[in-house]
């Protein structure tokens, strides 16, 4: 699977839903490639785009903290 694929699927869980309190409409209107209002879709992202991209785990947590430091 890709990593666009796999954030399909991620994003169609209920406990994703449930956990980070986003509607399924919303959740049904992301897209990968652009860039999400909710950090943590933005975070999903990354790891998945750092996986497929065979970066390492120092670098895919780099940009996470990146991230994280932006909320």
């Amino acid at each position: 699977m890709t990593a666009e694929e796999i954030f399909k699927e991620v994003l169609k869980s209920a406990e994703f839903q449930t956990i980070f309190q986003i509607s399924k409409e919303d959740l049904e209107r992301e897209d990968f490639s652009t860039e999400s209002e909710y950090h943590v879709i933005e975070i999903v992202k990354a790891i998945l785009s750092g996986q497929e991209n065979h970066k390492s785990k120092e670098q895919i947590f780099q940009t996470i903290q990146k991230q994280i430091m932006q909320l």
